[in-house]
C-alpha cells in the first residue's frame, strides 16, 4: 500500500468515527426532548385529574396507568419508564399537603444535568438535594449534582397545585 492509500483511509476513517459520534450526540439530545416533553404531559395530566383535590393523596403509578395520566409507550406493565430505560415514579410529596413528586430514575450524568437544566417545577431535587426552587436547576448545580454515574442519577420535580 503506499502512503497516499493509507492516508486516504485514515481520514475515512477518522470522517466515519466522526459521524457517528454526532449521530450518538443527536440520539441523546432527543431522549433529553423526549423525557422533557413528557414531564410536562404528565405534570399538566396528574394535575388536571386532581385540579378538584385538596391534596394528591392516593397519587400511585397505578392510578396514573390506569387513569392514562402518562403517556402509553412509558408503560411497561405495572411499571412506568422513562426514555432511558430507568424508572418514573408519582407519589404525593411527603412533605408538602398540595403537593407531588415526579422521579426520574436511571439518568446518566449528562442526561441527568440537561433535563434538570430544563425544566421547571417548585422545587427540583437531584439525588436527594435540592437544586432549584420554581426556575430550572443551574448548570454549575446540574454539574455538581449529577454526578453518580451511569443510568444512577436521580431527579425529582415537586408540583404542586400552585404551580402546576
Amino acid at each position: 500500500m503506499t502512503i497516499t492509500t493509507v492516508f486516504m483511509l485514515l481520514v475515512f476513517a477518522m470522517i466515519i468515527a466522526a459521524g457517528s459520534y454526532a449521530g450518538y450526540q443527536m440520539l441523546g439530545s432527543g431522549k433529553v426532548s423526549t423525557t422533557n416533553q413528557q414531564i410536562a404531559q404528565i405534570t399538566a395530566s396528574v394535575d388536571g385529574a386532581f385540579a378538584q383535590q385538596a391534596s394528591y393523596a392516593g397519587l400511585t403509578n397505578s392510578l396514573a396507568i390506569t387513569q392514562k395520566l402518562v403517556p402509553g409507550n412509558m408503560v411497561s406493565g405495572n411499571n412506568i419508564v422513562n426514555a432511558y430505560g430507568g424508572t418514573v415514579t408519582l407519589q404525593p410529596d411527603p412533605n408538602i399537603t398540595n403537593g407531588f413528586d415526579l422521579i426520574e430514575s436511571g439518568l446518566g450524568n449528562a442526561s441527568c444535568a440537561a433535563i434538570a437544566e430544563d425544566t421547571t417545577a417548585y422545587e427540583i431535587e437531584i439525588n436527594g438535594t435540592l437544586a432549584a426552587s420554581n426556575t430550572p436547576v443551574a448548570p454549575a448545580v446540574a454539574g455538581q449534582d449529577c454526578t453518580a454515574g451511569p443510568g444512577a442519577n436521580t431527579v425529582t420535580f415537586v408540583n404542586t397545585q400552585n404551580n402546576g
